[in-house]
């Protein structure tokens, strides 16, 4: 009966002492720098915002205004870049 016992803790404590195994992640992906900054916007809109210096500088943005020549006179259209209010 001691010997069962005895047998017994043995199977206990080695199974309790079960080290988990953890699976290895490749370090070089978390270390690269991925631009998915752009990613969802159209090909048309990323090259405008490459042109104001990417998506972080547009973000800095407040306003828009630009002119457009009618045959009326010139039109300038003020754009709210935060709440996109607009005034022609």
């Amino acid at each position: 009966m001691k010997n069962y016992l005895i047998l017994a803790l043995t199977l206990i404590i080695v199974l309790a002492c079960k080290q988990e195994t953890k699976p290895v992640v490749n370090a070089d992906y978390f270390e690269e720098k991925l631009d998915i900054t752009t990613s969802i916007y159209p090909e048309n809109v990323t090259k405008i915002l490459n042109a104001h210096g990417g998506i972080d500088q547009w973000n800095t943005f407040n306003t828009l205004v630009f002119t457009i020549k009618k045959p009326t006179g010139d039109e300038t259209t003020t754009t709210d870049l935060k709440d996109r209010r607009s005034l022609i």
